[in-house]
């Protein structure tokens, strides 16, 4: 049988879009992918700090899980990047106290792991009704007064988890402690860079073939073909293209489609959460912090009442770092900037940040020389123009998983209205569709690692196959 060269188009060069186009590659369709900025990889960004010797993070920056994870694999297949366990967690209970033994912080926050474990089916149904808040606090008192751990700690603590979820907890369903996939194994940093592993798993042909600075601006699907307009390169048409920019990008509407989008994939745009976890890199002049931590957090209980100390703290009950001083033995840390204190630091320079820092880490640290960093860099999501935030999240009251089934479902235009359709595509290589379409991916479109790198690779893959059942070249 003769079948026509199909024409695809991938908008957004992430882990989706670069895990797409290697797909379909693979099957001989050669995908035109157009990406925004002027850099391949999305909210995967690696940057040379403190200089072009050493490649740091400020996106995806953690590896939650190594068994089965496609993430884990790009970057053991990669040269010059690898994955190192963290071992050795520091807890600073508040500020002029000293921080607590490896040993003890160890056990503080296995504890805190042990209460939202307890959080788990079948012990607790609820449905998504309640936030993460709302259990989470009860469950934390019961842990504390069994291991005898003072329970004010521990509320504390619990706010640096806000890094797995982009947003404060009473605004996060409690569904997304249950209704998600993980990897076996512990967590580990990345040194040399996810970037370098995210191109060596999509190849040079693929990134190297990005359409770069082409910003989508309208999507019509409607007639014969899929047409994209984009703003600095006029029109181009498709057989069927692949929508993967963050979720971000569609709650503020700026793509256009015509015709509109389903009413069902738009409330799930607009209920499904999308938060904002920014990261500060950090290089000071020397280490003033244990040197064996790889994981320090500070905390600011309750008892903390003085105004010039609070003054000079940042605000949040928990504020985590991720130290490289064990395996590089540079005096570096990466913060975690969670919900709105990301928010916040978005509005200030580099350098105000610093100062913010230097204050902070001062009051804990209060017989250091100097808390200042001599180089300080944040990522600033929220005011990405393609990102407008970090990762989807479920909401309070939401249908988390419903949302996510409809953000994914491709879309065929059917009475002149735009019609999402069941995924999978069942494929048909005697009859392929010649229907112009439009298919999903995006870390927001997967079911099971839905809010991680590992989920926006294995959607990417999902919808080329999507897009190769359609046009009849594989079964699903």
């Amino acid at each position: 049988m003769t079948t026509s060269v199909r024409r695809v188009i991938i908008i957004g060069a992430g882990a989706a879009g670069l895990a797409a186009a290697r797909r379909l590659r693979e099957h001989g369709i050669i995908p035109i992918v157009l990406e925004a900025r002027d850099r391949v990889g999305g909210r995967v960004h690696s940057v040379p700090f403190p200089d072009k010797g050493c490649m740091l993070n400020l996106g995806a920056s953690i590896v939650h899980g190594a068994e089965g994870n496609p993430l884990t694999a790009a970057i053991e297949a990669a040269p010059d990047i690898s994955m190192i366990p963290f071992a050795s967690n520091v807890v600073i209970p508040r500020p002029g106290a000293p921080p607590m033994s490896v040993d003890d912080s160890n056990r503080f926050i296995e504890a805190e792991a042990e209460a939202l474990e307890s959080l788990r089916p079948p012990a607790n149904p609820k449905q998504g009704g309640d936030s993460i808040a709302d259990l989470i606090h009860p469950a934390l008192a019961q842990v504390a007064a069994k291991y005898g751990i003072e329970a004010e700690l521990m509320r504390c603590n619990i706010d640096a988890i806000v890094s797995q979820y982009a947003d404060d907890l009473d605004k996060v369903s409690s569904r997304q402690l249950f209704d998600v996939g993980e990897f076996e194994g512990g967590d580990y940093m990345v040194l040399g860079g996810i970037w370098g592993a995210l191109h060596a798993f999509a190849g040079d042909a693929v990134v190297s073939s990005v359409r770069l600075n082409h910003e989508v601006t309208h999507i019509t699907h409607s007639g014969a073909d899929v047409r994209v307009r984009t703003r600095q390169h006029g029109e181009l048409s498709a057989d069927a293209v692949l929508v993967t920019v963050p979720l971000g990008v569609l709650k503020a509407g700026d793509i256009a489609f015509e015709p509109p989008l389903s009413t069902r994939r738009q409330q799930a745009i607009a209920r499904q959460g999308f938060g904002v976890l920014d990261l500060a890199l950090l290089e000071f002049s020397e280490v003033f912090w244990p040197a064996e931590a790889d994981y320090l957090v500070t905390l600011r209980p309750s008892d903390v009442t003085d105004p010039a100390v609070l003054n000079d703290l940042l605000p949040r009950d928990a504020v985590p770092f991720v130290s490289y001083t064990t395996v590089m033995d540079r005096p570096l840390m990466l913060c975690f900037l969670n919900a709105g204190l990301g928010v916040q630091l978005e509005e200030c320079t580099d350098e105000e940040v610093a100062g913010l820092f230097e204050r902070h880490l001062k009051r804990y640290f209060p017989h250091a020389s100097s808390t200042r960093p001599v180089r300080c860099r944040i990522s600033r999501w929220l005011k990405d123009p393609y990102a407008h935030g970090s990762f989807s999240y479920f909401s309070v009251g939401g249908d988390g998983l419903g949302n996510i089934s409809a953000l994914a479902a491709p879309c065929l235009v059917a009475g002149g209205a735009s019609s999402d359709i069941s995924s999978p595509i069942q494929a048909d290589q005697d009859h392929p569709s010649n229907a112009p379409a439009l298919f999903w991916a995006g870390e927001h479109t997967h079911e099971l690692y839905y809010a991680t790198v590992p989920g926006a690779m294995l959607s990417g893959q999902r919808a080329a196959d999507e897009i190769l059942a359609h046009f009849g070249q594989l079964p699903l």
